[in-house]
């Protein structure tokens, strides 16, 4: 992937993405970051990583020493509203940008710059047309709660075992 604002180290960058299946099915990726056996094969693509879990650049990104990670790009989970808009913010993207996806069909990952050389079996593009909402225009769009009748610990563990549970909010 590439396109305006992605950067590492300052410099405009190439990232190299991997699929689910590749994540999930190959040998070579037992155990490093991005590995999950339940990964679907819609799920999202995942950046290839370097050792301290930062961004690589395509042309010297270890796939099968690092992993990849980053089922979705912006923000989610638990971060702190300012947090997560500077997580999303450090991706890079503009407003306007063309964005370019090349994809290739063979074993090209596993090797740093393996990809070099070779031809894509298919190159995307997309205009990004705007940036969505930052977290802290979202929070102040919803309400949130103030109270619970039960503890985040049983709400969770009802959803996780999928029965019912009432709770009263505020």
């Amino acid at each position: 992937m590439s396109g305006p604002g992605l950067t590492v180290n300052g410099q405009p960058a190439v990232f190299k993405l991997l699929s689910p299946r590749i994540l999930r099915d190959d040998p070579l990726l037992d155990g490093k970051t991005g590995h999950e056996v339940d990964a679907q094969d819609t799920d999202a693509f995942r950046v290839c990583r370097t050792a301290a879990g930062g961004y690589a650049e395509a042309s010297q990104a270890d796939c099968v020493r690092n992993g990849a990670s980053g089922s979705t790009w912006g923000a989610h989970g638990y971060l702190a509203v300012g947090d997560a808009d500077a997580a999303f913010d450090s991706i890079g993207l503009v407003a306007g940008g063309i964005y370019t996806f090349t994809v290739y069909a063979d074993d090209g990952w596993k090797t740093v710059n393996g990809q070099a050389g070779k031809v894509p079996i298919a190159t995307y593009t997309a205009t990004l047309k705007h940036l969505p909402y930052s977290a802290a225009a979202l929070a102040a769009g919803f309400p949130s709660f103030t109270a619970l009748s039960s503890p985040p610990e049983d709400i969770a563990s009802a959803v996780r075992s999928k029965s019912a549970l009432a709770v009263d909010a505020t």
